[in-house]
C-alpha cells in the first residue's frame, strides 16, 4: 500500500515525507501513524491509539542495541560502559536526534500543546518501537546506529576516556585511595562564571582545576592530577 498521505479526521499525516526522513518504509502504515500520535490527540477525539506503548517498547530496544554496541566495540570496564550508555540514551540526545531528523513537526497532537523536548524524546523511542515491530531488530538497529550512536562518534565522545575516568582507573590499579572533588569558589557573573575545584586523595589536597562549569573544573583537576602522578608512579 503506497500512499503519499493519510487523512486522519481532517488532519493530514504525510506518509511519504516521514518515511523519507526516517529512511525506512513501513509495511503497516497504521503503525507508522501510531508512532506519531501523542496522547493529547486522542483527547481531541481524533484517533484510537497513541504512541505510549510503542515508546515503552522502543526504550527497551534502544537500551539493548546501545548496550550490545558498547560491549562489542568499546574495550572498557562495566562502569565506563554504563556511563557511556547513560549519556547516549538520555533525554537530550534523543530530543536532538528527533529535531535533526526533522520529524517533530509531523507529531499528531492537540493544537493547544507546544512540542517539548520530552515529547521529542518519546517520539524517537516510539519510532524505534514501531520499526522494531514492522521490520525487526536489525532495521531498528540500523536506525539507532545512524541517528544516535554514530552521531556521538562524530563528536568524539568515545574516542578517549575523560580525565576523571582515567584517574579512577589509575587510582584503582595503584591503590592510591579515596578521590574526592570539592568546590573552592565560584566567581564572575552568572552568564560567565569561573569555578575552582580542588581534588583530594585520602583527604589531602592533590590538585586544583578551573573551568566555566563545576564539571569542567573537576575534569581539569583530574587532568592536573594525572600529569602530577606520571612523575611519581609508572603509568
Amino acid at each position: 500500500m503506497k500512499l503519499k498521505e493519510l487523512n486522519l479526521n481532517n488532519m493530514i499525516f504525510y506518509v511519504a515525507e516521514v518515511q523519507e526522513k526516517l529512511e525506512y518504509n513501513f509495511n503497516d502504515l497504521e503503525l507508522l501513524r501510531q508512532c506519531f500520535t501523542h496522547p493529547s490527540y486522542l483527547n481531541e477525539g481524533k484517533y484510537q491509539k497513541d504512541y505510549d506503548r510503542l515508546e515503552y517498547l522502543g526504550d527497551s530496544v534502544l537500551g539493548f542495541v546501545v548496550s550490545d554496541y558498547l560491549y562489542k566495540n568499546l574495550k572498557e570496564n562495566e562502569g565506563l560502559m554504563t556511563e557511556n550508555k547513560k549519556n547516549i540514551v538520555s533525554s537530550k540526545p534523543l530530543a536532538q536526534a528527533t529535531k535533526r531528523l526533522g520529524i517533530d513537526k509531523y507529531l499528531l497532537k492537540s493544537p493547544k500543546l507546544n512540542i517539548t523536548d520530552s515529547m521529542c524524546e518519546n517520539l524517537f523511542e516510539a519510532v524505534i518501537g514501531g520499526i522494531y515491530l514492522d521490520g525487526g531488530l536489525e532495521e531498528a538497529r540500523k536506525f539507532i546506529l545512524k541517528n544516535l550512536i554514530l552521531e556521538y562518534f562524530k563528536k568524539g565522545n568515545f574516542n578517549e576516556k575523560d580525565s576523571k575516568s582515567k584517574l579512577n582507573e589509575l587510582a584503582y590499579k595503584n591503590h592510591l585511595g579515596d578521590i574526592k572533588y570539592f568546590l573552592v569558589s565560584k566567581v564572575g557573573k552568572d552568564n560567565l562564571p569561573t569555578f575552582t575545584v580542588k581534588l583530594t586523595i585520602n583527604g589531602e589536597e592533590f590538585s586544583r582545576g578551573v573551568g566555566n562549569s563545576k564539571k569542567n573544573a573537576e575534569q581539569m583537576a583530574a587532568s592536573n592530577a594525572l600529569k602530577k602522578l606520571k612523575t611519581e608512579i609508572k603509568c
